[in-house]
């Protein structure tokens, strides 16, 4: 099978970004989308890594979300193309994989999961994202996931379509990101050579 499912990392910052959470809250409401998925509660005290998969179709890389969802608010929305049920190695309902809060990221912009890592820090966790992982690249799966993928692209009709984000706003909203990323690197290695110069 092309195009194996792997587990990648977005940083919290870009999401905040993109919503206008946290420290850019206050941003223009016409520069952000809040249909962008954050795992974070109101105490925005969650733990867990901002962890998807990236889906590619024709010529567009989509990094779509998994969520644990306790609640199991998306167990019921399974008959629609925005979301793909995942199961647990026990075959448990475990979360979904969010299509409809996928995003067009690029690879500067994601970072693959370091299991061994993580293995240490949080087994039970590590665990099962790789057992997700696995249900996900069953071949029957990855086909329904990548169909699915293309069918929210598309802007398909579906019953929770109005959940998706706007791709093209987050598309948008990268290359000032990417240079705001820049400017505060560029300030904090001034911070830290000028520090060098006061020792």
């Amino acid at each position: 099978m092309n195009n194996k499912f792997k587990i990648y990392e977005v940083d919290q910052h870009l999401i905040d970004y993109l919503r206008g959470d946290g420290e850019f809250a206050d941003r223009p409401s016409k520069e952000v989308d809040k249909q962008v998925y954050s795992h974070y509660g109101l105490d925005r005290r969650n733990s867990d890594k901002y962890f998807g998969v990236i889906i590619k179709y024709k010529n567009f890389s989509m990094f779509a979300p998994i969520t644990h969802d306790g609640d199991k608010k998306w167990f019921n929305r399974d008959d629609t193309y925005d979301i793909e049920k995942v199961y647990d190695g026990f075959g448990k309902y475990s979360g979904a994989l969010l299509l409809c809060k996928a995003l067009s990221l690029d690879k500067i912009l994601t970072k693959n999961v370091n299991f061994h890592k993580l293995i240490q820090t949080n087994y039970q966790y590590a665990r099962l994202c790789i057992d997700e992982l696995k249900y996900l690249n069953q071949p029957e799966i990855h086909e329904r996931v990548v169909k699915k993928m293309a069918a929210c692209l598309g802007n398909k009709p579906s019953k929770c379509q109005h959940l998706r984000v706007n791709y093209q706003l987050c598309v948008n909203n990268i290359p000032p990101y990417l240079k705001l990323i820049k400017s505060e690197k560029t300030k904090e290695l001034k911070k830290e050579q000028k520090d060098e110069l006061v020792k």
